[in-house]
């Protein structure tokens, strides 16, 4: 009779046992599918979170070229039009430097050529072959 009832002790512990084994194993299966969740979870958070910056940095990249390219477009044609402007008084600037002495009792506007001549000469000097900077 004490084997029997120690054959059924053993039966249950087992049978507990092993309805333990298969508990655990669930709640096991239960806590690897969250815990992959959590995973993509955190990947799609931080994709969502690096997006935006991602997003600023193409949009400043992308000012920055379009910004450049114009300021050189600008450069260009304002360096042009300094040349035109140039060609154009260069000969009357030098007639002034020769000459406007001689004006300077007989001319109203002396002082307006003489403040023109002295600006027109700053201003020729950011003409790229006229700089000592390489621009």
């Amino acid at each position: 009779m004490l084997d029997i009832l120690v054959f059924i002790i053993v039966v249950i512990a087992i049978t507990g046992s092993v309805l333990e084994n298969i508990r655990l194993k669930n709640k096991n299966t239960e806590l690897l599918f969250l815990l992959a969740q959590l995973s993509l979870d955190n990947d799609a958070i931080k994709k969502r979170l690096s997006s935006p910056e991602d997003i600023e940095k193409d949009h400043l990249i992308k000012f920055l070229s379009e910004t450049r390219e114009s300021s050189y477009i600008f450069i260009e044609e304002f360096q042009q039009e300094l040349k035109n402007f140039k060609e154009d008084l260069e000969s009357h600037v030098e007639h002034f430097d020769k000459f406007g002495i001689l004006s300077k009792y007989n001319d109203v506007h002396f002082d307006m050529s003489k403040k023109f001549v002295e600006h027109y000469k700053k201003l020729i000097k950011f003409l790229p072959e006229n700089n000592d900077h390489g621009r």
